[in-house]
């Protein structure tokens, strides 16, 4: 006992010596180019050490330009000392200096720079040392764990498990369908594809704490069914969890519609029809997507519709399906698009007792002279300015709005389509006077009405005159712009809002507009972040069991969002996707003095910018413990 605490004395004496010797601190260099009198400020950490001839200084590492103020300059330089020593805070320490300071230890460490002595390296009595062969060293079984580690904790954040459990699911049913939601918000492939993903790529199986040795891709398949049968239940209650764990109002609810497109003719799909693509697939059938969610872009419910249905048709309903669960004394306002918003539809809400705000489908101001209005400011910054102005009806009030920024993106849009038109109708000018050129009346005929397909927006702008003699035979094509005034206002930049609700100012129906991007952002997040697009099942119940597996993941999607959001992060997903995907867990081997085998099962140092999201996210930066055998030689 007295040799075991002479050592330890021993140990603490060299601790505090080093203390005494060796203080890092952060220099500030100020330098300036020959040619130019700007000068360049950065930093350096720098160790002051005592030598026989005095204290010098010696540089440790380069911090380029720290944006933090001077005054934690010592926090952060003792903060980095700690990380790099193994050392925890005493205190609590600032966010923003543990992510400078967890970012600089690890290039401290990647650059192999000794802070401090090896004898005070670990002070700890958990250390482990071994004297181990470096020529052994080797690395394996490399898995991804960043993004599955934030995914897993939101859907246990949203209560999925017990929402799985209450649907009567088993544990193992409960593994595959996490599988199956991660899957798709990690990495968005088919449900072939993402039984590879789970078995060879992903450190999902870790995560679970599960044996993925007999994990069955059928299962996969399977438990996408039992999900989509259960589709009300599950909707409903997260629903719930959302509006808990978010405080969410649901004042305001958006209705729109998407559709996606099949790979294949989808014969065996009663849902699967031909009509209006918005991608542009009219060559393949398509099923449609009804979609209700709140202004924070949360689903609230959605509904898998005929790919050749009426988007006004499926409002009202939609709504009533919602309400019919809602326990809100007070019913929404709803925000559509011009698509939906017919005056049936528009008549139904009212009778209904609901409130709306949409944008118009028509000019409804034709008969107003807009030139002597007097317009007010709702945005003005370096990039836009909005001016709107209020028109009270009988029934509703129309909000005008000219917006500068529209109006730039519209004339060049216009542009583009006049400068297409007319050169596609010179070209078929042009046929007709070559000498093998087309000149047939039909066929002219023909490709005017391809050249009017690809520039529909315009196209009804110009009066076109064609001159043929007795046997169909062109001789001379006429055009020009009938109404220069009618099409300069089309692509003015100005739109019409129209509400059924008075107690609206202008600033706030406007604002209430600005919310509809949520819609576009969501079937953005859904169709290329989720990888809803295009549908390759060709059944029935397996395309809505795709659909809907996207739509589980955009739940968790949206609640890491909206958390990051909250504290200042503002990514898109495919940039957070980006960030955490070095993150990895990885085998490590190595032989010792003995010839035993030593494996560590470890997960990788998160860089500053993980840091930063999974500090945002209150994330432990390791979501998996170390993990050590020994295999005896």
């Amino acid at each position: 006992e007295f040799i075991i605490c002479t050592y330890r004395l021993f140990f603490v004496y060299l601790y505090f010596n080093y203390l005494t010797v060796l203080i890092m601190f952060i220099k500030t260099i100020a330098k300036k180019n020959n040619s130019s009198d700007k000068v360049f400020i950065y930093h350096r950490l720098v160790e002051s050490y005592r030598t026989e001839k005095g204290a010098r200084h010696r540089n440790i590492l380069n911090l380029g330009t720290l944006t933090i103020d001077n005054k934690y300059f010592k926090n952060l330089a003792d903060r980095i000392e700690q990380i790099s020593a193994g050392i925890e805070p005493v205190f609590p320490v600032e966010p923003e200096i543990e992510s400078l300071a967890g970012h600089f230890a690890a290039l401290l460490i990647d650059n192999k720079i000794k802070l401090i002595q090896e004898a005070t390296d670990n002070l700890s009595e958990n250390s482990d040392f071994a004297e181990v062969d470096l020529n052994t060293v080797q690395t394996s079984k490399c898995r991804t764990i960043g993004l599955e580690h934030i995914a897993f904790d939101m859907m246990k954040r949203l209560d999925f498990i017990d929402i799985f459990r209450n649907i009567g699911f088993s544990d193992s049913d409960i593994k595959y369908a996490v599988v199956s939601i991660i899957g798709r918000v990690v990495n968005p492939v088919s449900e072939n594809a993402s039984y590879r993903w789970a078995k060879n790529e992903s450190g999902i199986e870790e995560l679970l704490d599960n044996d993925f040795s007999r994990f069955s891709r059928n299962r996969l398949y399977e438990i996408i069914d039992k999900l989509y049968d259960n589709k009300d239940f599950i909707e409903s209650r997260l629903r719930d969890s959302e509006k808990n764990l978010f405080s969410l109002k649901e004042k305001i609810l958006l209705y729109d519609l998407t559709n996606t497109y099949f790979e294949g003719s989808a014969l065996s799909n009663k849902k699967a029809k031909r009509g209006r693509s918005k991608e542009k697939r009219y060559d393949c059938p398509i099923v449609t997507l009804g979609l209700i969610i709140d202004e924070q872009g949360f689903p609230k419910r959605s509904r898998i519709l005929e790919g050749n249905v009426s988007e006004p048709e499926t409002l009202l309903t939609m709504i009533n399906n919602l309400i019919d669960q809602n326990d809100m004394i007070e019913k929404p306002t709803i925000l559509m698009d011009a698509g939906i918003a017919t005056e049936e539809n528009l008549l139904m809400l009212r009778n209904e007792g609901y409130d709306y705000v949409c944008v118009a489908r028509n000019n409804p101001l034709k008969d107003f002279d807009l030139s002597k209005v007097e317009f007010s400011m709702v945005k003005s910054d370096r990039n836009n300015e909005v001016k709107v102005k209020m028109f009270r009806t009988e029934n509703e009030h129309i909000l005008y709005c000219e917006s500068f920024l529209k109006g730039k993106k519209e004339e060049a849009i216009k542009n583009m389509y006049v400068q297409r038109f007319e050169d596609g109708i010179k070209s078929i000018e042009a046929s007709i006077h070559k000498k093998r050129g087309m000149k047939s009346y039909a066929k002219i005929c023909e490709r005017i009405g391809r050249l009017k397909e690809q520039t529909s927006p315009i196209c009804n702008f110009y009066e076109i005159i064609i001159e043929k003699n007795e046997n169909d035979i062109v001789s001379k094509i006429q055009w020009s712009l009938k109404n220069q005034s009618a099409i300069d206002a089309k692509f003015s930049g100005s739109y019409a809002l129209r509400s059924s609700r008075t107690d609206l100012t202008e600033e706030d129906m406007w604002e209430l507009y600005t919310v509809l991007t949520n819609v576009e952002n969501t079937f953005r997040v859904l169709k290329t972040d989720l990888n809803m697009r295009p549908v390759h099942h060709q059944k029935t119940h397996r395309s809505d069991g795709h659909i809907f597996i996207t739509l589980l993941a955009y739940h968790i999607v949206n609640s890491v969002l909206t958390l990051l959001k909250q504290a200042g992060e503002n990514h898109t997903w495919s940039t957070i996707r980006s960030i955490m995907r070095s993150m990895s867990r990885v085998t490590t081997t190595m032989k010792n003095r003995d010839g035993d085998t030593i494996v560590l099962r470890t997960t990788s140092l998160a860089d500053k910018n993980q840091t930063k999201i999974l500090s945002a996210l209150k994330l432990s930066n390791e979501p998996i413990g170390r993990k050590k055998i020994i295999l005896k030689l």
